[in-house]
């Protein structure tokens, strides 16, 4: 892993270029907002951003995002319920 692929999420170094190690990193960093901590701070490309319980809904659409390039790196489609219309 170069330091240019290298993202500081929490207290953890990921690989940018492995959206599902950022995902999973993310999750861990709504999962301790939620849990009490009161902010986490994640560093992409220079920028940081701190996350409280206040803007957690953009950390649920960010993680949303990695999951959704993760699964078409993997080539797994996430699955939907289907609806029904009349």
């Amino acid at each position: 892993m170069s330091d240019l692929n290298s993202v500081r999420i929490g207290k953890q170094i990921v690989d940018m270029t492995d959206p599902a190690a950022v995902a999973a990193a993310l999750r861990r960093v709504q999962l301790q907002i939620v849990a009490g901590d009161k902010r986490e701070t994640v560093r992409i490309d220079g920028e940081e951003v701190t996350f409280t319980r206040a803007n957690s809904e953009q950390l649920e659409r960010l993680i949303k995002f990695y999951e959704d390039r993760a699964s078409k790196v993997s080539g797994k489609r996430r699955r939907f319920a289907m609806g029904l219309r009349y």
